[in-house]
């Protein structure tokens, strides 16, 4: 379940590159980079078969990277929504650059930014929740009451017990007793640790009315008496009705269902 960081493809294709490099190193210290190299004979230093070795490996993780990352990459649906959420917000991103918006624009770079990262990365990575005690099997609500009368709340104060001592509370074997606490051991370490779990489902924030610019309290509240109360039903709406009703101009309506739309495009590929 708890796994490092996913860009394992990208370490093999690193792997790759550094084993050729050396392999290039080392031949060229051994006769092939001698510039008056010794008469052909049947001994050959340890460098040059090392280096003709890495030669020959050196690709296999390189290849084999390479095509995990860029061809099995896009039949990971994660991945994917990151990739095609990162060229939407790279685009609103552009459109509010090109209108002005420096604020908005750079909010929604940096948002581009992390979609691409989680695509070049393998997916979405969260911490490891902090584990509990009915994280451990065989610990019931019976035992956790008994346990935390004992004074042991969590499993960073159980990982430090004796299973002696609670055994003989609970008159339950040693080796039963034991077993908890090498469970708890082992959670509360990959939790200190840092380990990191993937998340399958791409995390977006729905968008509101508030983030369209030119959209503030005032006709929010406008919309909200139209029945319009989220970036959904605005998109779906028809700038002229709006516009007039607003006394506004159509452009800037329509430029409002615009953003609508793109923002509610984004958010749904996400979901």
């Amino acid at each position: 379940m708890v796994k490092g960081v996913g860009n394992k493809d990208i370490i093999l294709m690193v792997g790759g590159f550094i084993s050729l490099s050396i392999a290039l190193f080392l031949l060229i210290l051994g006769p092939f980079g001698d510039p008056d190299p010794p008469p052909v004979t049947t001994n050959i230093d340890a460098a040059t078969i090392l280096g003709m070795m890495l030669l020959l490996l050196g690709p296999i993780p390189l290849a084999f990277g390479a095509f995990d990352h860029f061809v099995w990459s896009k039949r990971d649906p994660v991945r994917k929504k990151a990739k095609i959420q990162a060229k939407l917000y790279r685009k609103i991103a552009q459109n509010y650059e090109k209108e002005g918006d420096l604020t908005n624009a750079l909010l929604y770079y940096d948002k581009a930014r992390e979609l691409w990262k989680a695509y070049v990365m393998g997916g979405y990575f969260e911490p490891v929740k902090e584990p509990t005690l009915e994280d451990i099997d065989g610990i019931g609500m019976e035992e956790i009451q008994k346990l935390k009368e004992f004074g042991i709340n969590t499993l960073k104060e159980l990982a430090k017990e004796h299973a002696l001592e609670i055994a003989t509370i609970f008159e339950l074997k040693e080796a039963i007793v034991q077993k908890w606490i090498d469970k708890a051991r082992e959670l509360w370490d990959a939790h200190f640790i840092g380990g990191y779990i993937r998340v399958e489902k791409v995390p977006m924030k729905e968008p509101t009315l508030e983030d369209i610019d030119g959209i503030g309290r005032e006709e929010i509240q406008k919309l909200k008496e139209l029945g319009i109360n989220t970036p959904k039903e605005l998109a779906k709406e028809h700038a002229l009705e709006i516009a007039t009703l607003f006394e506004l101009e159509e452009a800037i309506v329509q430029r409002w269902i615009d953003k609508a739309r793109e923002l509610w495009k984004a958010y749904v590929i996400g979901d």
